[in-house]
């Protein structure tokens, strides 16, 4: 074997060699550099995200008016739900009685925050804005939902203070035996009552 086909044997074991040895690769450049592939990341387009693969766009939906359409959705049906408590509590005469008598404009010193009440108590809208939910929390206090806020954020004030001045108004009413006992019905079941653990009392 002459010196030039011992080096071209030379050769051709180090590429095989650096092929095995890199996986498959071919050898690296004479020069010694070392050829890096970049790959271009997609940047997705604002209202767009990448799937995991990168294979293709995926729409994002807006979550913001998701939740926003939940909170009305489960709002309103919390209005049918009260409603129906009030048609399955009183008749349509008698809710009309109870009404009349329970006018805030029958007392002077109704506060406006009471008739507030009142009025979620019986479904009349007597005040801007109206209260559409009540809770009392476990510590004994009473916060309510007005209209346009999705939670209850704003305080009525402690369940005690509240419950002196209902019977005070009912006193006033003159009402029978019978229109009080409806009327008092509506009251625990239109405010949920989360005191003594989580299963609620009323509101159901």
């Amino acid at each position: 074997m002459t010196s030039s086909q011992r080096k071209r044997a030379r050769r051709t074991a180090f590429h095989r060699l650096d092929t095995v040895l890199g996986g498959g690769r071919p050898p690296a450049a004479a020069s010694g550099e070392i050829h890096v592939r970049r790959h271009a990341r997609k940047k997705p387009r604002p209202g767009h995200r990448l799937d995991q693969r990168q294979t293709r766009l995926t729409d994002v939906p807006d979550k913001g008016e998701e939740l926003a359409e939940f909170a009305e959705r489960a709002m309103a049906a919390e209005r049918e739900h009260k409603r129906e408590i009030i048609a399955e509590t009183v008749g349509p005469e008698e809710l009309e009685t109870l009404v009349a008598k329970l006018d805030p404009r029958r007392f002077r010193g109704m506060s406006p925050q009471m008739a507030a009440i009142v009025g979620y108590i019986l479904g009349q809208k007597w005040t801007t804005p109206e209260i559409e939910g009540m809770v009392v929390t476990s510590d004994g206090f009473v916060l309510a939902r007005r209209t346009g806020d999705i939670d209850h954020r704003a305080f009525i004030g402690a369940l005690s203070d509240l419950e002196r001045n209902w019977e005070s108004l009912l006193d006033a009413a003159d009402l029978t035996f019978e229109e009080r006992a409806a009327v008092e019905t509506l009251y625990h079941r239109k405010i949920t009552n989360w005191r003594g653990g989580a299963t609620p009392v009323g509101g159901v």
